[in-house]
């Protein structure tokens, strides 16, 4: 038998379908929103986010791996408002020399209205902005750009800072930029393109002119980002300029570079035996230390005088195998605290000796030792010293004209304290 639509009751009929049909689409179409509603976090789950966030950031910054820090301080502010979170950004972006953004985070947070109540922290990190923002801009160098022909004279003008387009109303107008190497482009329709490199120093204020000369362009199109506004609740990443040096914060920086200064090393004895001089002597020289990581390698070249009554006794005194282990305690900008422990495997001394009643003669000896130094580092200024070590003397030798000679092997122990003052470079 067919049925048709007769055959349905009348309460059944078209009017009641179309109703069904809409019903089943106005639940469709709201399911997905009330669902994307349930997987929003909450204010607490934010926080404790932000909250993780910073202090991986936080390690990232002590490691001195800025970039990474600033990403993830940046993620942290996203997800929390804090003052906190800014002021570590900033400590992050003045490290790498972005002194421009580190400038514009401390003046969001100068900005920033606290509650009644707020955690001391939050009220410290915004005093300390306000302190410490003068002080910054002062440091930011400045650029002015001049073009000729002039930029109203110019059709299709382009002029790319560092790979951001610079609006043709910034040109002949001294602008904010950060220290360090600023690549500058011009191009127009019809005319050559223009580049010029300029290195900036902190608190320098630069002109330089570019000049634009007829015909077809003969650089390749420069890769162009979007300069990022400022302010941290804009999203995407900001792209760092094609001459940023990534290799900037690797490992490498950790602990300085090479180190050559003045040394003085004197020798108290600590036990009496035939390899001891029984009396203090005094070494001044010259040390070099080779090494950008933990491990570092010493090289000592000095002048040795023993002080003895009624005779001369001086000489040299050579360390070419020393090493060293560095070990970072305290790192901040500028300034850098490291323990390290010392081994000196190999070590000559030779002195000669004269005005004595038999004569003259010479005296060799050849020792290892350890100390522990605490090394400190001002910029490039360094400081270095060594409350603790000993040098032991296990072979010595005497050879004069009177003397005749003699030798041994031994125990002749020394107190070895250490004083370094020189540069880092």
């Amino acid at each position: 038998m067919r049925l048709g639509l007769h055959a349905f009751p009348r309460a059944f009929g078209l009017s009641s379908v179309l109703v069904a049909f809409v019903s089943v689409l106005a639940s469709a179409s709201f399911a997905p929103r009330e669902a994307h509603a349930q997987a929003q976090l909450s204010d607490a789950e934010k926080k404790a986010a932000a909250r993780s966030i910073f202090t991986q950031a936080t390690k990232e910054q002590e490691a001195g791996h800025y970039p990474e820090a600033i990403a993830l301080f940046e993620k942290a502010q996203k997800l929390y408002d804090a003052p906190t979170h800014l002021q570590h950004l900033a400590q992050c972006q003045i490290a790498i020399g972005k002194l421009v953004e580190a400038a514009e985070t401390y003046e969001l947070l100068k900005r920033s209205q606290l509650q009644p109540g707020a955690p001391e922290v939050f009220v410290h990190a915004k005093a300390q902005a306000e302190a410490d923002l003068p002080a910054l801009r002062a440091r930011i160098p400045s650029l002015k750009v001049e073009l000729s022909p002039k930029p109203e004279q110019l059709r299709g003008l382009q002029l790319v800072v560092n790979d951001v387009i610079i609006p043709a109303e910034l040109v002949g107008v001294a602008r904010p930029v950060n220290p360090g190497l600023t690549k500058i482009v011009a191009r127009a329709d019809g005319y050559k393109d223009t580049a010029i490199d300029v290195t900036l120093k902190e608190k320098e204020s630069r002109s330089v002119a570019l000049s634009l000369s007829p015909g077809q362009s003969s650089l390749p199109p420069p890769v162009v980002v979007v300069q990022p506004n400022p302010t941290l609740g804009e999203p995407g990443v900001r792209p760092e300029p094609r001459h940023y040096d990534p290799d900037a914060n690797k490992p490498k920086d950790v602990n300085g570079g090479t180190r050559i200064g003045l040394v003085y090393i004197p020798h108290i004895p600590v036990n009496s035996s035939d390899l001891s001089l029984d009396t203090p002597q005094h070494n001044i020289g010259v040390e070099f230390a080779f090494g950008k990581s933990y491990f570092r390698y010493h090289l000592t070249v000095a002048y040795s005088t023993v002080p003895i009554n009624g005779a001369s006794v001086q000489g040299v005194r050579l360390e070419p195998v020393t090493f060293g282990v560095a070990i970072p305690v305290h790192r901040k900008e500028g300034f850098r605290v490291e323990v390290e422990p010392t081994f000196a495997l190999l070590n000559f001394n030779v002195l000669g000796i004269s005005g004595t009643r038999g004569g003259s003669g010479a005296l060799a000896a050849i020792s290892s030792g350890v100390d522990v130094r605490l090394n400190f580092a001002f910029g490039h200024f360094f400081v270095a010293a060594s409350p603790l070590g000993f040098d032991l003397r296990w072979i010595a030798a005497i050879g004069a004209d009177n003397f005749g000679a003699d030798g041994g092997v031994g125990a002749a122990v020394d107190y070895r304290p250490r004083i370094f003052v020189g540069g880092e470079f």
